[in-house]
């Protein structure tokens, strides 16, 4: 996939795009003045922002990450993976997934007549910390924007699978953005992809019984109820009730997943804030905020690019863990 470019090699546009991920810089111009000393070149605005629209170039940054992702994957182990103590989910694979939006680039074209922004969908891996890009929202012709669960059921059930191996359940903790009953049956049946989430205030499900669950086990401390539900699609589903010890609140959990302790449920999804913190350090370490770019490439690369740099820090950070006995003990 990689092609000989000597004017502006595929090399020098990783290594750009890198630096422009990770930069403290707020608008291309701005970085391209900048970059050209760090990276031992000049690097022209034309060039940069050409490679960003390239089909063939998109496809090659999307496998560099999908390779570094595995390589994130491959260093996992058990001191990393905050879910490899509960023997009930070996077999799973846990991912916390969410729409992330980025307001619009410079040369943004009109839709409605506003520049509007777009939205992208990631997936952090709640064992590994790996996070991948999944697609881009993209409004129809004339309409604003593409709803996140649109989104989804374009882009399949297979992709959601995430590479698991075969045999391997997945688990997706979404907010509600994600529901769409029938989605989930269809993903469950078809892929083995379970989705958790919260239940909407105006849902309207029924119960058709309450499940028995283990009270003694502390890890269910908080749980109220766990029970069987249908909706009005006729697809059964999982509620469990929460409510947290620490603060009182309630919480009410929707999956299809019906194997797993009602607290697991609730444990992951509160491990669900992971995605938030990682996109809170993406606008506000990496200075991601915007759109580089117009185009649909331009913008998948973007965030392609971002999930490298988070995924070369997870690396950086495990092996200075593991040379150098540095550790992060407020994470800890």
């Amino acid at each position: 996939m990689i092609r000989n470019c000597p004017e502006y090699s595929d090399y020098d546009h990783v290594m750009s795009a890198v630096s422009r991920a990770i930069e403290n810089t707020t608008s291309g111009r701005e970085w391209t003045q900048q970059s050209g000393g760090q990276l031992d070149r000049a690097t022209g605005v034309g060039e940069f922002f050409d490679a960003l629209k390239s089909s063939r170039r998109t496809k090659m940054v999307a496998s560099i990450a999908k390779d570094i992702a595995a390589q994130v994957k491959a260093s996992t182990l058990a001191i990393h993976d905050p879910l490899s103590i509960h023997e009930e989910l070996n077999g799973f694979e846990v991912f916390a997934s969410d729409g992330h939006t980025l307001a619009a680039s410079a040369h943004e074209e009109m839709i409605e007549g506003k520049v509007r922004p777009h939205t992208h969908i990631f997936s952090l891996s709640l064992r590994g910390h790996q996070l991948s890009y999944l697609e881009l929202c993209t409004p129809d012709v004339g309409k604003k924007k593409e709803h996140e669960i649109k989104t989804l059921q374009r882009i399949k059930g297979s992709t959601l699978r995430m590479g698991a191996d075969k045999g391997m359940k997945v688990i997706h903790c979404y907010d509600p953005a994600v529901i769409g009953y029938q989605y989930w049956k269809n993903w469950k049946q078809a892929n083995g992809v379970y989705v958790i989430t919260i239940e909407k205030s105006n849902s309207a499900l029924k119960i058709v019984e309450d499940l028995a669950f283990d009270a003694s086990d502390p890890r269910n401390n908080g749980v109220v109820s766990d029970e069987s539900i249908i909706s009005s699609e006729s697809v059964v589903l999982r509620r469990v009730t929460y409510v947290d010890p620490v603060t009182n609140k309630k919480y009410r959990f929707l999956t299809n997943e019906m194997t797993l302790p009602p607290g697991i449920i609730a444990f992951l999804y509160k491990l669900r804030w992971d995605i938030e913190k990682m996109f809170d350090q993406s606008k506000n370490k990496f200075h991601e905020k915007k759109a580089w770019a117009k185009s649909k490439n331009s913008k998948k690369q973007q965030a392609h690019f971002i999930t490298i740099a988070h995924n070369l820090c997870i690396l950086l950070e495990r092996i200075l863990q593991d040379e150098e006995g540095i550790v992060d003990q407020k994470s800890i």
